[in-house]
């Protein structure tokens, strides 16, 4: 039963030597995490033999990540309900402290200083890791070390890893216009379904007015 207890850390300190890519959606008050690994082929059968967890909470309460391997890119994902992600192994793993709150019009999301997977006993283990934080909530305050879009960025490695915290204060109720293009793919959409409606109505008139050509002719 010992492998019901693998933690996010032990994924990231097999993968020495390689890069990572932590990828958090904060979309509609729900919580998407996105962990992508790439991993030295000796490793690829730990992950493809074990099983690893987004919640461990308790002696019994135990939530799998969704895990996909191609290649040598592992992939987990796990959809969190509300502030279910406060539970969140990752964040639990690798920082002493961190909290995911409500705090009267926002959420906020933060850690203390210091990423404690990318280092065992003193030896710095990961090349680098993205942490990486998009949403459709507006921003009101961050420290990110990029900002693209919607998309808050920190970018850890061997030389800053001890300096490091995640802080982002985000509106509950505020939200951004045309997220990820949303606005003009539903547009695209509206347009697909009515040429759609019309093409059918087209044809539909221009089939009944043979039939009466035909039935006029008779």
């Amino acid at each position: 039963m010992r492998h019901r207890y693998i933690m996010l850390l032990l994924i990231l300190l097999l993968s020495s030597g390689c890069t990572a890519v932590y990828n958090l959606e904060l979309k509609d008050d729900t919580f998407n995490e996105k962990i992508t690994i790439n991993s030295d082929e000796k490793n690829i059968s730990y992950f493809k033999n074990n099983s690893f967890y987004a919640i461990i909470d308790g002696a019994s309460n135990f939530k799998k990540y969704d895990k996909k391997i191609k290649n040598n890119v592992i992939n987990l994902s796990y959809k969190y309900d509300g502030l279910e992600y406060n539970k969140a192994t990752a964040l639990s793993s690798c920082f002493e402290a961190y909290n995911v709150i409500k705090e009267d019009n926002y959420y906020i999301i933060s850690t203390s200083k210091g990423f404690n997977c990318a280092t065992e006993e003193d030896t710095v283990l990961l090349d680098s890791i993205k942490i990486e934080i998009k949403t459709n909530h507006k921003v009101k305050d961050n420290n990110a070390d990029e900002v693209k879009g919607y998309h808050y960025i920190w970018n850890l490695n061997k030389n800053n890893y001890k300096d490091k915290k995640i802080y982002v204060k985000l509106y509950k109720d505020k939200y951004v216009f045309n997220y990820e293009n949303e606005f003009y793919k539903k547009l695209a959409l509206y347009i697909l379904i009515v040429c759609v409606i019309i093409s059918s109505g087209m044809y539909i008139f221009v089939k009944f007015i043979r039939k009466r050509k035909i039935s006029n002719k008779i």
